[in-house]
């Protein structure tokens, strides 16, 4: 099974990226005005907006990195370090708390 590892995004983190919902079904990321492809699909989990977080770190030109140890996903690009852990309401850009509305979760595919 592949692990796909997702995540609400906060718009004052990343202001380039848009989610459009609206009536559709099939929700789509663009950045910079680009579709963001994904090995599975965004999702709505309990009213919020759910996204794997690594195409959309590499589309914005971030390093990913994952330690299974901790489970923590970091995303650097030359401005900007973000830190989230699996199940952790916190995540950190560039050493800054923001707490968030969903804990970031991995979904088995």
């Amino acid at each position: 099974m592949k692990k796909i590892i997702s995540i609400l995004f906060s718009m004052a983190i990343l202001l380039s990226v848009a989610i459009n919902v609206n009536a559709n079904p099939l929700i789509t990321v663009t950045v910079d005005g680009e579709a963001v492809v994904f090995d599975a699909q965004p999702e709505m989990v309990n009213e919020r907006t759910m996204v794997p977080m690594r195409a959309i770190f590499e589309k914005l030109g971030a390093e990913v990195s994952w330690d299974q140890p901790t489970q923590t996903v970091t995303a650097v690009t030359a401005d900007k370090t973000v830190i989230a852990t699996v199940g952790e309401m916190s995540m950190f850009v560039n050493g800054e708390e923001k707490v968030m509305d969903v804990a970031p979760y991995i979904k088995e595919e």
